[in-house]
């Protein structure tokens, strides 16, 4: 099962974090290379007036050995809330930055290799 927490940490602060919400989602059967699972959705008593599952729901046909986490995610939050989400972000993109570039060194390199003696006992 994987069980996710959202917290909110105001201006970056870990020592004052909210809880907004839980996630789990329980495998619940397939086959070694396609999954099966049940989704639930919470949200902290905070924005909830009552702690209980917020939305809930199944999906299946996860590709296990082609996907990982993050993709398992997606496709949970995707069967709950898809629907009302779908095409409300429209300049969504990868932000992260390219590698730098590193300078090479010689095609060839020089190693030393040191003979240890036997270790006792």
């Amino acid at each position: 099962m994987l069980h996710i927490i959202i917290e909110l940490w105001p201006a970056g602060d870990s020592s004052k974090a909210r809880p907004l919400g839980e996630i789990k989602i329980a495998n619940v059967g397939g086959t070694r290379e396609v999954g099966n699972y049940r989704v639930e959705l919470m949200k902290s008593p905070e924005y909830a007036s009552k702690p209980a599952i917020w939305r809930k729901g199944f999906f299946k046909g996860f590709r296990r050995l082609e996907l990982g986490p993050y993709d398992l995610l997606y496709q949970a939050l995707k069967a709950l809330v898809g629907a009302r989400s779908d095409g409300t972000i429209t300049n969504a993109r990868d932000t992260m930055e390219p590698p730098k570039r590193i300078e090479q060194g010689p095609a060839t390199a020089s190693v030393t290799c040191l003979k240890l003696p036997p270790q006792e006992g």
